[in-house]
């Protein structure tokens, strides 16, 4: 009688790739456990089956094991990763230095990962050395994308713009490189740059579900660069995230822009409950009840706003604002003046013309000094702005034109001489109409910084 004949303990790494292949973790499980041939890519297939359970710790015990025994770098890095997810991120850094770079010096899976190791350890330097090594030899978009992360984090927006726009070229098709990349554009003042590179994935997001990063930058974009309500809010319906503040908060306002404050009102105190610390949501709650004339619940959004925005300025120009609606001038003069403050490091107008009214409603002749001053301030503002090749907002400026007119010195100021079509005649009206247009001006113009920002970020829509 013949001998049964010996397997290759290889034979069945077939039948495990093809249940792994189609998520069939469980069964995969069974037919190893059922059969005694245990090669090191089962062995390797039972170790991301943990990981993807979220069993890292039995992962790591198997893929340690693997590691051992195979010269393949492949365990060693998927050891790696669980020590990252476990973190143990100096563990990493040593671990690599030891093994890693002398098993594959040039591997850009290992820069990735002792990259990641530095970055949570709060060595910047390294980690970007680490991730610049990545890429040279990369085609994943995933150390491009912690690189690009790694300079926001350190305020170095054009060079993260740069490595996006290098990772896009790598990964033409990699959703993720093409949302940040759009929203930081937009973020940096290209609109028209970062909505084409948003407007890009319009597609994408009309048949694309569950995906809330690109439903929320395709909807804001839609929703803020072509004032389509209907296809924004298909955008945030195809989110299926209910749970999200940006997604409430940018539901809210499409409300608010078909006259429904209401429903608007319902919206942003979701938004609210579900973050509370988020000024920019808080912010625009209060512009709504301003509008409906509930001064007493919009003070106490706009202080909370406030406290968290660091006093933005244009949110404590509003807060000012609202004082005066409740007859509190005393404190309405103080947030004024705390407005103007932080106004002169920015370069934001607003607030200067705010204050120049409310003095001029106060008492004309007695504050006349201190109004010229603020138009002065505007006036160098003004310059500093057009020799960056910028411009404040035409509303702004033409309040501010009016407030010159009654105070007799717009034949003096500079935007006057250099746009003619801006001077007006004074009239008995002026000062009543300028404080409510402003007002106005000063929502749109801070809901278009807010809505960038992310992240700082129109009432404001929010990207992320």
């Amino acid at each position: 009688m013949a001998s049964r004949e010996m397997k290759a303990v290889e034979s069945l790494n077939w039948m495990y790739h093809l249940h792994y292949i189609r998520r069939e973790f469980d069964l995969c499980e069974k037919q190893m456990d059922r059969f005694s041939y245990m090669s090191d890519y089962a062995l390797y297939l039972k170790g991301m089956i943990q990981l993807k359970k979220g069993a890292v710790s039995q992962a790591f015990k198997i893929f340690t094991d693997l590691s051992m025994t195979s010269p393949d770098p492949v365990a060693f890095k998927a050891m790696t990763r669980c020590l990252v997810l476990l973190g143990h991120h100096s563990t990493v850094t040593q671990l690599v230095r030891d093994r890693g770079m002398y098993a594959s010096p040039s591997d850009p899976q290992v820069w990735h990962l002792i990259g990641t190791a530095f970055m949570h350890e709060g060595n910047l330097a390294l980690a970007r050395d680490a991730f610049q090594r990545a890429i040279q030899s990369s085609t994943r978009a995933d150390s491009f994308l912690s690189l690009a992360k790694l300079h926001i984090k350190e305020g170095d927006t054009k060079s993260a713009i740069f490595v996006l726009r290098k990772a896009s070229e790598v990964c033409p098709d990699d959703k993720e490189v093409s949302i940040i990349l759009g929203s930081l554009l937009v973020s940096s003042g290209m609109v028209s740059k970062g909505s084409e590179k948003l407007m890009q994935l319009q597609h994408l997001s009309s048949m694309t579900q569950g995906n809330l990063a690109l439903s929320l930058s395709v909807g804001a974009c839609i929703q803020d660069q072509r004032n389509e309500v209907e296809g924004a809010l298909l955008r945030y319906r195809l989110a299926n995230a209910f749970e999200s503040p940006c997604l409430w908060n940018n539901i809210a306002l499409c409300f608010s822009s078909k006259k429904k404050k209401v429903a608007a009102i319902s919206c942003l105190e979701r938004a609210v409950y579900l973050n509370p610390l988020d000024w920019r949501i808080t912010y625009n709650l209060a512009l709504i009840l301003l509008h409906l004339g509930q001064f007493a619940s919009c003070f106490h959004y706009l202080k909370s706003s406030a406290s968290m925005s660091s006093g933005a300025p244009h949110v404590v120009s509003l807060l000012a604002y609202c004082l005066q609606l409740l007859n509190d001038d005393s404190n309405a003069n103080q947030a004024h003046l705390s407005a103007c403050k932080a106004a002169l490091t920015v370069s934001y107008p607003n607030p200067l013309i705010n204050y120049a009214i409310f003095l001029y409603k106060q008492d004309p002749d007695r504050n006349k000094d201190h109004i010229l001053d603020l138009v002065m301030e505007f006036e160098k503002m003004w310059v500093k702005r057009r020799q960056a090749n910028g411009d404040f907002d035409m509303d702004v400026m033409r309040l501010a034109t009016r407030l010159a007119s009654i105070m007799h010195v717009a034949h003096h100021m500079a935007w006057i001489r250099t746009d003619s079509s801006l001077e007006v005649r004074a009239t008995a009206n002026t000062p009543a109409l300028a404080t409510t247009a402003l007002i106005e001006a000063s929502q749109e113009d801070s809901s278009q910084e807010t809505s960038r920002a992310n992240p700082d970020e129109t009432a404001s829509t929010i990207t992320g």
